[in-house]
C-alpha cells in the first residue's frame, strides 16, 4: 500500500449509495466512485414488509467487497419506520421486529454497524422517550441473541430535534446507551447537519473544540472512543434551526471551515465519513474531492 493510498483510507470518505436492484450493486457504485467507506439501505426504509436478501445476491455482495477491499467499513441506515421510543405499544412491538430484522441483514452481509435514530416519544416527554428507547434496544439485543447471530453494532444517530425526536443533545444519546448497559453493542453516528441545526455551532475553531469536547467527555475521542460514523451534510438551514435538510459540502450555513477542522482532526482519522447529498450532476464526486482537499 503507498503512502499516499494510506493517507487515503485514513480519512475513510464515502457515501450513502443506492442498493436498489441487490445490495451488490451498491459496492459496484463505491469501486467506481473510489470511496473508503459504505452506507446502504438492506431493504426499503419506507415500508415494514421486506423480501429476504436472495442468498446468490449475498454471494455477489461478499465477492464484490474483496474486491473493492474488505478492510473499508460498510454500514447501513435503518428504517425510517422504527421507533423504539414509541409509547405506543403495538408500533414499539413493530419497530423492534423490524430493527432485528434489519440487524439480521446486517449480520447476513458482515457489516460494521447499523445506524438508527433514537425515537421519538410522541408526547410522553423526554425521560420516558429515553427510557423507552433503551429497553427496546435491550429486548432487541435478546432477540438476536435467542436467534443465535451476532448483530453488527448499532451506531445511534443524533438528530436536529424536530418534533418529539430524542438525540438533539448527546446527553440524551448518551443516557441511552448507559441505561441499555451492553458495551460493545452500542456506538454513535454523528450528522453535521443534525448537530448543527440542534444548536451546536462548530463554524469557527472555538465552537468545533467545545462540540469536540462535549463527544469526549459523554463518548470518548480516542482508542476508546464509541464514535463509528460521521455523516458529512452541510445544512439547509441555520443554527438551532431544527431543520434536518442536507446541503452539499460548503453550500450551507455550515460552511467549508467546520469541514475542515474534521478532516483535519486526527481523533476521528479512520472513522467512516459518510456523505448523504444529493448525487445530481455527479455532486458526490465534487462533494468527496473537496473533503479531501480540506
Amino acid at each position: 500500500m503507498t503512502a499516499s493510498t494510506t493517507a487515503k483510507s485514513r480519512l475513510c470518505l464515502g457515501s450513502h449509495l443506492s442498493a436498489a436492484g441487490g445490495v451488490s450493486k451498491a459496492i459496484a457504485a463505491a469501486i467506481e466512485l473510489d470511496t473508503d467507506s459504505l452506507q446502504i439501505f438492506t431493504k426499503n426504509a419506507s415500508r415494514w414488509k421486506q423480501k429476504d436478501l436472495d442468498p446468490a445476491e449475498i454471494e455477489r455482495f461478499t465477492k464484490l467487497r474483496k474486491q473493492w477491499g474488505e478492510h473499508k467499513p460498510i454500514i447501513s441506515h435503518g428504517s425510517y419506520l422504527v421507533n423504539l421510543a414509541s409509547p405506543d405499544d403495538v408500533l414499539w412491538e413493530k419497530s423492534i421486529a423490524g430493527f432485528c430484522d434489519e440487524l439480521r441483514r446486517g449480520a447476513q452481509l458482515k457489516l460494521d454497524g447499523v445506524v438508527t435514530h433514537p425515537g421519538a416519544h410522541v408526547g410522553s416527554g423526554e425521560d420516558q422517550g429515553i427510557a423507552r428507547a433503551a429497553k427496546g434496544l435491550r429486548r432487541v439485543f435478546d432477540e438476536c441473541d435467542k436467534a443465535d447471530f451476532q448483530a453488527p453494532r448499532v451506531l445511534l444517530e443524533n438528530t436536529a430535534g424536530g418534533g418529539s425526536t430524542l438525540g438533539r443533545k448527546f446527553d440524551e444519546i448518551a443516557r441511552i446507551i448507559e441505561l441499555v448497559d451492553a458495551p460493545g453493542r452500542l456506538g454513535v453516528c454523528l450528522d453535521s447537519c443534525h448537530m448543527f441545526a440542534a444548536g451546536y455551532d462548530i463554524r469557527d475553531q472555538a465552537g468545533y473544540e467545545a462540540m469536540t469536547a462535549e463527544l469526549d467527555e459523554l463518548f470518548g475521542t480516542g482508542e476508546d472512543a464509541i464514535i463509528g460514523a460521521w455523516h458529512m451534510n452541510d445544512s439547509k438551514g441555520e443554527c438551532a434551526s431544527r431543520l434536518d435538510r442536507h446541503e452539499h459540502i460548503g453550500q450551507g450555513e455550515i460552511g467549508q471551515a467546520a469541514f475542515g477542522f474534521l478532516m483535519n482532526d486526527q481523533r476521528f482519522f479512520g472513522v467512516p465519513k459518510i456523505l448523504e447529498t444529493s448525487k445530481k450532476d455527479d455532486m458526490d464526486r465534487v462533494n468527496l474531492d473537496l473533503l479531501a482537499s480540506l
